[in-house]
C-alpha cells in the first residue's frame, strides 16, 4: 500500500520527506481511525442513549484517560529515545522489551490502585442509581486490562515510528475497530452492554499482537533475557515524561469532568455529550491524524541542526496553515451539522428527540475547533524543546477554568454549555501559547546578544 502511495504522489511532494511522510501517514491514519470513530454510532444504533450507555461512556472515558496519559506520553517521549539508540548502532529492541516488562508491571499496579480509589470515591461524584453503580464497577473491571494493553501498544508504535515504519502504527486502529465492531454485533444479544467492553479489550489485544509481530520483523524479538534486566535509561525517560504526563492528566481530565458534570443533568446527557464529541473528532481526524509524531520527529532533527529560530519558523508556518484550514472545516461542519447528525445518528434505537441537543452541542464544540487545532501545533514546540513544565502549568489553569465555565454555561445551555466551556478554554489557551512563544523568542534573542 505504501509503495502504491509513493507511486501516485507528485515528484515535488516526494522531494520533501517531511511533507511526504505527513501526507502518507495521514492517509493511513485516517483509514485506521475512521472505523474507530464509527464505533460510538454503532453503539447508538444498537443501544440508543440510556442509563446503560451513560455508564459505559463514563467508564470508557476513565479507562482512556489513564491509557492516554500513560501510553501516549511515553509514546511521544520514546520516539527520540529509540531514534538515538538506532543512530548510534544499538539494538532498540532490547529497550523496547525493558519498557514492555517494567512499564507493564508498573501500569498494572497503577490500574489496580485506581480501581480501588474509583470504588471508594466514584459514588460520591456520580449520582447514578444502585443498579447503574453496580454496572459501572462491573464494566470498569472488564475494561481495566485495556490500560496495560494500550501502554504496550504505544511502546511498540513509538519504536516503529522511530524506525520510520509509520504505516502500521497509523493504520493499526482499524484492526482494533474491525474486531470490536464484529464482536459487539455478535454478542450484543447475549451480553448486552457488556459485549461492548469485551469487544474493546479483545480488539486491542489483536492490535497488540500485530504490532509485536511487526517489531520482531524489524529488529528482533523484544522479550529476550535482557528485557528483564533493569536499565537506568528507563528512569531517565520516565523523569523526562513526568511533567508532560502531569499536563496530560490535567488536560485530559477535563473530558472526565465534563462527563461527570453531564451526569448531573437529565438522563442521557453523558451520551449526548459523547456522541457530539465523537462527531467533532471526525473533523480532528481529517486534519491531525498521523501527523504529530512525524512532525515531532522532523522538528527535533531540524532543531538539533539549525537551532531555535528554524524551529519557530516551522511552528509559525504550520500554525497559520492549520488555523486557516481548521476554520474552514469548522464552518463546513457547523453549516451542515443538522444533516450530518441525522445521517450518522438518526437511526435504530436513537430517539429523534435527542438529535437536536446533539447538533447544538456539536456546534458549540466546533466554535473552539480552530483554536484547539492550532494549540496542538504550538504545544509540540515545547515537546521538541523538552520544556514540559510549562505544559503542566497551562493544564493546571485550564482544569480550574473549565470547572468554573462549566458551572456557568451549563446553567443556561445545559449539556451544550459543557461543549462551549471547552471551546472557551481552547481560545484562552491559544492566547497563552502565542504569548509564551513570543516570550521564548525574546529571551533567546537577548541571550544570544549577550553571548
Amino acid at each position: 500500500m505504501r509503495d502504491f502511495l509513493d507511486e501516485i504522489l507528485p515528484a515535488r511532494l516526494k522531494a520533501r520527506p517531511l511533507l511526504k511522510d505527513v501526507v502518507t501517514t495521514s492517509l493511513f491514519a485516517i483509514g485506521g481511525r475512521v472505523l474507530g470513530l464509527l464505533i460510538p454510532f454503532f453503539i447508538a444504533f444498537w443501544f440508543g442513549a440510556s442509563g446503560e450507555t451513560d455508564v459505559f461512556f463514563l467508564v470508557y472515558t476513565l479507562v482512556y484517560l489513564v491509557s492516554f496519559v500513560l501510553g501516549d506520553t511515553m509514546g511521544e517521549i520514546l520516539i527520540p529515545y529509540f531514534s538515538d539508540i538506532r543512530v548510534k548502532g544499538g539494538n532498540a529492541a532490547v529497550q523496547v522489551g525493558r519498557f514492555f516488562v517494567f512499564g507493564g508491571v508498573s501500569s498494572a499496579l497503577l490500574v489496580a490502585l485506581l480501581y480501588v480509589i474509583a470504588r471508594r470515591f466514584l459514588p460520591l461524584l456520580v449520582p447514578f442509581s444502585e443498579r447503574q453503580l453496580s454496572l459501572t464497577f462491573a464494566i470498569l473491571g472488564e475494561m481495566a486490562p485495556m490500560v496495560v494493553i494500550l501502554f504496550w501498544c504505544n511502546i511498540l508504535m513509538a519504536f516503529l515510528n522511530a524506525a520510520k515504519r509509520f504505516a502500521l502504527p497509523a493504520f493499526s486502529p482499524a484492526i482494533r475497530s474491525t474486531v470490536t465492531i464484529l464482536l459487539i454485533y455478535a454478542l450484543k444479544g447475549k451480553l448486552g452492554i457488556h459485549s461492548v467492553a469485551l469487544a474493546f479489550v479483545v480488539g486491542e489485544t489483536v492490535r497488540l499482537v500485530v504490532l509485536f509481530w511487526r517489531t520482531y520483523l524489524v529488529e528482533g524479538f523484544p522479550l529476550a533475557r535482557d528485557a528483564f534486566m533493569w536499565d537506568s535509561g528507563i528512569f531517565r525517560v520516565a523523569t523526562t515524561a513526568f511533567f508532560q504526563s502531569g499536563a496530560k492528566v490535567l488536560g485530559t481530565i477535563n473530558s472526565t469532568v465534563d462527563r461527570v458534570m453531564a451526569s448531573w443533568l437529565v438522563v442521557g446527557s453523558v451520551s449526548i455529550l459523547y456522541y457530539s464529541d465523537r462527531l467533532e473528532m471526525v473533523a480532528t481526524l481529517l486534519l491531525a491524524a498521523g501527523t504529530m509524531n512525524v512532525v515531532v520527529s522532523y522538528w527535533s532533527e531540524r532543531f538539533s541542526k539549525e537551532g531555535l529560530d528554524r524551529l519557530l519558523k516551522d511552528v509559525k508556518k504550520t500554525g497559520w496553515a492549520m488555523g486557516l484550514v481548521s476554520l474552514g472545516v469548522a464552518l463546513v461542519f457547523a453549516i451542515f451539522s443538522k444533516p450530518i447528525v441525522r445521517l450518522v445518528l438518526g437511526h435504530g434505537a436513537m430517539s429523534r428527540e435527542v438529535l437536536e441537543p446533539i447538533r447544538w452541542t456539536l456546534v458549540c464544540y466546533l466554535a473552539g475547533f480552530p483554536f484547539k487545532m492550532v494549540n496542538s501545533i504550538l504545544v509540540r514546540t515545547y515537546i521538541v524543546l523538552q520544556r514540559t513544565r510549562i505544559l503542566l502549568l497551562q493544564a493546571s489553569v485550564s482544569v480550574f477554568l473549565n470547572v468554573i465555565f462549566n458551572l456557568v454555561f451549563m446553567k443556561y445551555l445545559g449539556v451544550a454549555g459543557l461543549a462551549l466551556s471547552t471551546s472557551s478554554i481552547s481560545a484562552l489557551s491559544l492566547g497563552f501559547w502565542i504569548w509564551s512563544l513570543w516570550y521564548l523568542r525574546k529571551n533567546s534573542s537577548g541571550e544570544m546578544a549577550r553571548g
